[in-house]
């Protein structure tokens, strides 16, 4: 295709062209390819070079909506050129087998840059074009587009088998347009295995389809087909069928397209006959007609059962509505376009009557035998109704089968009738219909998973059964629920409106609408709906739910827990009604009854999870609520508004730790203020350890029994059973005292009967790698003399498993470390409170080989917000971090750091593996992040050095490029 004959490109010049050209590439799409879907982040520009791309956009609520069909020559995407940020805002697939011309939007901004002079024409091209239109909007001049009637019209006739009557359908058509109308007709016989139409037009000729076209091949410039057709009479010709069915093969689509391409530069019309194959010769002749006229045969009911498993399936392949004519065939006196047009995806327009006497003869189609028959005056009226041939004589339709086939009506009235089914409202779907009263068992498999929290899930299914059943109020009113749940108010907001107005007996629609109007009159109108549906099933437990529902919605809380509790006696196991109890008692300050009914819960499910983290953050109960919400992210992480909230929870936690370390710090050195102590203890029952807040509050109340507020407290929290209650059965075993911050060390610096000789003054240090903080205690005398000592490590802070702590013994005046050990600490230490480190290792500075031998243990830092926002809200079966040295094969996997939120920590452990170290100076690291896909989310590695290695820990941070940075 010559680009410079393409309006966007029109203001080019040659060697711009050819610019563009070295750019471009061209790809080929069956019928019913996308292209390109809403939303999709791409900046191609297309141009159809052959075939036809459809630009549309769809809704659940409106369906697919058509926007414009873009047919040879014609561009489109080239908005994304100026949009960078923008995602397609609709979307394209082909309507027939096509041909395509793509620059791809990389390139193209690369080629604009090094040449401005194309951007500027290309902007002046656009410019223009967007005035041509709004001035043609706005004033209504300019050529009228659509609705202009081709010079050429391409029909197609077929069925679901063969023997329906099709090729005499055709053949006489032929012979109407021919002789009574003067049209130029090319009679196409694609029956490539039978060639019935070739036979009854008495075509005997040394040529088929099979030379035509391989003359074609051969050279299409000298090629012209209209001396190559047949010609059969004045104004008729044929491409006849091949001669034997094995040259049938050599037939191909791409022959095809050329083939119906070049006839619309000679001819009127041409129809075609088809096969009954279905292959990518038919698709392409039905993608490429402007009428398909499509024969049923009524005569038994097997035949029937055939004609609604063909068109089911044609509608399946979104083929525009007004190109499918449907006849029936050989009718009888009980034909009713009204009956049989029930049972397929479209309308019946009329029926075509049996013609008497009638036998397929060589060179004799039915118009031939008798002009002026019932059969030929139907096909009269259709040529004038469907093809708007008017010219052409009105047959007399008085009496005999025209009263059979239309009664006293007009006959050509009938038909328009039928006609204007195939051109519904917009946004109407002409996919096969499930009746709206029959879509009960769809409504409860989406509720079924809407009730368990599955919203991802229950949005999917419904939006594919939407398809089939937009006029379903059920099916609305869900929709309307799921966009709530998203908090998206507008959308839900039409879809309550389309449910009500498709019944305005939806009562749970029309409950939701006054909660989002703050209309009385919804609300009155609901309640008067469910009661009267109550009043005629009073044993309905649904309804009375309902009824609870649009109470609860609409802040009537107590009335609604009436409701509810009527429901649950009747049936104590009725999941809804107990979660839509538990909200209403929350809201009414009966937060504890509600959590006790939500935890007996036995099968427990992503939504009760969310809903029980919904009471406890609105009680002030944060740490439990993080607790419930953390339970739904393991269930269902893409529950909507889980991650924020989780998010939001982790941080102030976090923050809450280093407020009690500070306070343990006060409490340690001002033991004796019973204030303090009060106040630590709040901060732990804060932060979910009760247990730490009890022994502070009688810590307090040992110094001070008189003391008021620590009383009162510890009073409370000791009668408190719902924190007992929630964390037993929201925390797991792995989880209670995973950290601590009263562990005791017990160190062990001589072994067996050995004589070590220590400085008169030698200090203990304790460094926590992973928190950096340290300890520093004087060794006493009687210390040495047993060669061991206890220390109490709580100074250190928040302590878990997996935290790498260095131990070592230096000398006080010149800081030359005499003794050292890292210890890993494991969970059966942090569970007892209580490790045990041999530091027994008499280290020699000069030897830097015994640091590197001892480090079994390495920690490394990932310092990536967004990354460890993946980690806290989707760790549990979501997104994953693994640490791995490609060096020694060693792995591991990351966790969130307790006291830094923004950082995944991981810990190397090579206790196991003996001679070998966890690190060592030069290998080898590598971190990622992966989904439950394992698709790779974040990738990076990174070597050791010395200094990490001394240090047992290395940071990496990650940068918002996606690359990695060592920190020193």
């Amino acid at each position: 295709m010559d680009l410079q004959k393409i309006e966007l490109f029109s203001s080019l010049n040659s060697s711009e062209i050819s610019q563009v050209n070295s750019i471009a590439r061209r790809i080929h799409l069956t019928r019913g390819e996308a292209v390109f879907n809403e939303g999709d982040y791409e900046k191609n520009i297309y141009i159809v070079e052959t075939g036809q791309v459809e630009i549309f956009k769809r809704t659940p609520l409106s369906g697919e909506q058509s926007i414009s069909v873009m047919k040879n020559g014609d561009y489109f995407g080239e908005m994304a050129f100026f949009e960078k940020a923008a995602t397609r805002s609709a979307s394209a697939r082909t309507l027939q087998t096509t041909s395509l011309i793509v620059i791809e939007g990389p390139d193209f901004e690369k080629l604009i840059h090094n040449y401005p002079s194309i951007s500027l024409k290309l902007l002046a091209t656009l410019s223009q074009r967007l005035r041509d239109t709004t001035r043609q909007v706005v004033t209504g001049s300019g050529p009228v587009i659509t609705g202009q009637k081709k010079e050429c019209q391409l029909i197609t006739v077929a069925s679901a088998k063969d023997g329906y009557g099709k090729t005499t359908f055709a053949t006489s058509l032929c012979r109407i347009l021919s002789l009574e109308l003067n049209k130029k007709v090319l009679f196409l016989d694609l029956d490539l295995y039978f060639g019935g139409g070739t036979h009854l037009l008495g075509v005997h000729s040394p040529r088929s389809i099979v030379d035509i076209t391989n003359k074609f091949r051969a050279d299409e410039q000298k090629f012209n087909l209209l001396g190559e057709s047949i010609r059969l009479s004045e104004n008729l010709f044929t491409i006849p069928a091949p001669r034997s069915f094995l040259e049938a093969e050599q037939i191909h689509a791409t022959d095809i397209i050329k083939l119906l391409k070049e006839a619309k530069k000679y001819y009127d019309y041409v129809v075609t006959d088809t096969g009954s194959i279905f292959d990518e010769n038919l698709y392409t002749v039905l993608d490429t007609s402007d009428f398909v006229f499509f024969i049923i045969n009524f005569a038994s009911l097997s035949t029937i059962t055939d004609n609604v498993r063909f068109f089911h399936g044609i509608s399946k392949l979104s083929y525009p509505r007004e190109r499918l004519i449907l006849l029936g065939n050989n009718i009888g006196s009980d034909f009713s376009t009204s009956k049989t047009s029930r049972v397929f995806p479209y309308p019946v327009i009329g029926g075509l009557p049996k013609i008497a006497d009638f036998e397929p003869q060589f060179g004799k189609p039915a118009y031939d035998v008798n002009p002026t028959s019932p059969y030929c005056e139907v096909l009269r009226l259709l040529v004038r109704n469907v093809l708007k041939e008017v010219n052409l004589k009105k047959p007399q339709t008085k009496g005999g089968i025209f009263s059979m086939l239309f009664g006293e009506r007009d006959p050509e009235q009938v038909i328009n009738l039928q006609l204007s089914q195939l051109h519904p409202p917009d946004g109407s779907s002409f996919s096969p219909i499930i009746n709206p009263r029959d879509v009960r068992s769809q409504v409860k498999y989406v509720r079924y998973n809407l009730l368990f929290g599955y919203i991802e899930e229950a949005k999917s299914n419904l939006l594919s059964f939407m398809e089939y059943s937009q006029t379903s109020a059920p099916l609305c009113e869900l929709l309307g629920e799921i966009f709530l749940i998203e908090e998206k108010l507008s959308e839900a907001l039409e879809a309550f409106q389309k449910a009500v107005s498709l019944d305005d007996q939806q009562h749970v629609a029309m409950g939701y609408l006054s909660f989002l109007s703050g209309s009385k009159e919804s609300f009155d109108r609901a309640i008067s709906a469910v009661e009267a549906k109550i009043a005629a099933n009073p044993n309905h437990l649904d309804l009375i739910n309902d009824y609870g529902k649009i109470l609860m919605i609409n802040e009537h809380y107590e009335e609604a827990a009436i409701q509810f509790k009527k429901a649950l006696k009747s049936n104590p196991n009725y999941l809804e009604a107990k979660i839509n109890l538990a909200i209403s008692l929350s809201k009414i300050g009966k937060s504890e009854d509600a959590i006790e009914m939500l935890i007996g819960v036995e099968n427990k499910n992503p939504r009760l999870f969310f809903t029980l983290g919904e009471i406890f953050y609105q009680s002030g109960r944060l740490y439990l609520a993080y607790k419930a919400y953390n339970k739904a992210s393991i269930l269902y992480p893409a529950y909507p508004g889980l991650r924020p909230r989780l998010f939001e929870l982790a941080g102030y936690l976090r923050k809450l730790d280093t407020v009690i370390d500070l306070h343990e710090k006060f409490v340690n050195t001002s033991p004796k203020f019973p204030d303090l102590h009060t106040k630590l203890a709040n901060f732990y029952h804060l932060a979910g350890k009760s247990e730490l807040a009890i022994t502070q509050f009688k810590k307090a109340l040992a110094i001070n029994p008189n003391y008021k507020e620590a009383k009162i407290k510890l009073e409370s929290l000791q009668k408190d059973s719902i924190w007992r209650l929630a964390k037993q059965h929201l925390e797991d075993a792995t989880d209670v005292n995973a950290a601590t911050r009263a562990l005791k060390a017990v160190v062990n610096f001589i072994s067996g009967d050995e004589k070590v000789h220590f400085p008169a003054e030698a200090v203990l240090h304790i460094k926590n790698v992973g928190s950096s903080k340290t300890i520093q205690k004087a060794i006493n005398a009687a210390q040495l003399e047993s060669g061991t000592a206890e220390l109490d490590l709580s100074p250190l802070g928040l302590l878990a498993s997996q935290d790498i702590l260095l131990f070592q013994i230096a000398e006080a005046k010149t800081g030359n470390i005499i003794r050292f050990a890292p210890h890993y600490l494991e969970k059966e230490e942090i569970l007892t409170g209580r490790c045990v480190v041999d530091l027994d290792f008499d280290l020699n500075q000069e030897t830097d080989g015994l640091v590197e031998h001892l480090t079994k243990y390495f920690l490394v830092r990932l310092e990536s917000k967004k990354h460890s926002a993946l980690i806290a809200t989707n760790g549990s079966t979501g997104y994953k971090a693994m640490l791995r040295n490609e060096t020694n094969g060693l792995e591991t996997t990351g966790y969130i750091n307790p006291e830094n939120d923004a950082q995944i920590n991981f810990v190397l452990n090579a206790s196991g593996k003996s001679s070998m170290a966890a690190v060592n100076p030069g290998d080898r690291l590598n971190i990622k992040i992966v989904d439950a896909k394992k698709d790779v989310a974040f990738a990076t590695d990174f070597t050791i050095a010395k200094a990490d290695v001394l240090n047992f820990c290395k940071t990496v941070v990650a940068q918002e490029n996606g690359k990695t940075k060592e920190a020193s």
